[in-house]
């Protein structure tokens, strides 16, 4: 009975951290997407240089949500 009761407990334990996971992954979709339609027809330096902004923003916003969603096991529990 007990055990049954721990895995019960277990199983109610609710992610905090799952909005960041969502954050990641609409910005990586939402950057990749970006860069992909920013596809020019001939070369033009505004054009890549707003497709490679797009891209390293949406990397570092899903790096930062992922290093603080998963901080818990980097740097304890405390945090």
């Amino acid at each position: 009975m007990d055990t049954l009761f721990a895995l019960m407990v277990e199983m109610k334990k609710i992610n905090h951290n799952a909005w960041l996971w969502w954050i990641a992954i609409a910005s990586l979709s939402v950057g990749i997407s970006i860069f992909i339609l920013l596809r020019p027809a001939d070369y033009d330096v505004e054009v890549q240089q707003y497709r490679s902004m797009a891209l390293i923003a949406s990397l570092l916003i899903t790096g930062l949500c992922i290093i603080i969603g998963t901080r818990g096991r980097w740097f304890g529990k405390g945090l």
